[in-house]
């Protein structure tokens, strides 16, 4: 359909309408041309009237078509948006779980004025899984190690290893597997300055990580209780009495974590007669040789 707004009235008194008024009489030399013409105009106007609704409702159903359109697109262009946001924040967060070094914030402090403690990602890694290390990991030789240690770019590669006891075949990160290289010491050998060194930082590596804090204070007051026994400043048989407490804190540290898994748990303490046992074992160990002949 044209537009019908640019038209006009035309004048129907022409000779360019005759016809169109003659038309309008049964008997044409009848014709009264003035009022015909006047008839025709209002059939013209009429007309035009219903030409302009028609118009009108057209250009009105174009105009809701245009805008159903254009919310359409801007809606998928708004869904499309949402999708690449998404796929984005799925790939950044895939990222920084695979390459979290690289998005670690920098802290707004000065660089400190002593070499830090950062410890081996083994040990860290058992700190986040709440699994219990060798305090050696801690200590000023395991701080060491770790700094001389290569960083592993692909710490979080699975690797297979073999489960000693059962035989079956597992997964496990990489910076979960103890690094064969590590100089690693039993509790048991430790010397007083490398415990004293070593579990303060545990302990706050432990509450960095979210443990229990109920775990974490009985490990603490345990190892205080251990640092202060008297037995550190014996003069007769220091040594026996020092290897005992070491002994002790191994043991009993291991035990009470088997406990707390098998959800048997009990408070970590200084059971003095036990502690005598272990002081008394290790006397015999030293007594006698492995094939139960006194030593010379």
């Amino acid at each position: 359909m044209s537009d019908p707004t640019n038209e006009t009235l035309p004048d129907f008194s022409t000779p360019e309408f005759t016809l169109d008024r003659e038309a309008m009489h049964e008997d044409p030399l009848q014709v009264d041309h003035a009022a015909a013409a006047k008839a025709l105009e209002r059939r013209w106007a009429v007309e035009h009237a219903r030409r302009l609704e028609a118009w009108n409702r057209q250009v009105e159903v174009s105009r809701l078509a245009e805008e159903q359109a254009a919310a359409d697109h801007a809606a998928a262009s708004d869904q499309e948006a949402q999708a690449q946001a998404a796929l984005a924040a799925e790939a950044l967060a895939e990222d920084r779980k695979k390459y979290k070094h690289k998005h670690t914030p920098v802290p707004d402090r000065p660089m400190p004025d002593t070499p830090q403690a950062i410890a081996h990602p083994f040990a860290v890694r058992r700190m986040e899984e709440g699994e219990p290390s060798e305090i050696w990991w801690w200590t000023p030789a395991g701080i060491r190690f770790a700094a001389t240690a290569s960083l592993d770019p692909d710490g979080d590669a699975l690797v297979q290893v073999t489960n000693a006891l059962t035989g079956v075949a597992e997964f496990k990160p990489a910076v979960a597997i103890r690094d064969p290289k590590a100089p690693v010491v039993k509790d048991r050998y430790l010397s007083y300055e490398d415990l004293a060194f070593g579990t303060p930082l545990m302990i706050t590596a432990m509450r960095e990580n979210n443990w229990e804090p109920t775990r974490v204070n009985w490990l603490y007051k345990f190892w205080s209780a251990i640092l202060s026994h008297p037995w550190w400043y014996r003069q007769e048989g220091a040594g026996l009495h020092r290897a005992a407490l070491l002994q002790y804190q191994e043991e009993q540290r291991a035990a009470w974590h088997r406990a707390l898994k098998a959800k048997v748990g009990y408070k970590l303490e200084i059971n003095e007669r036990h502690l005598d046992l272990v002081r008394e074992r290790l006397f015999y160990q030293v007594l006698y040789r492995t094939d139960g002949q006194l030593r010379k």
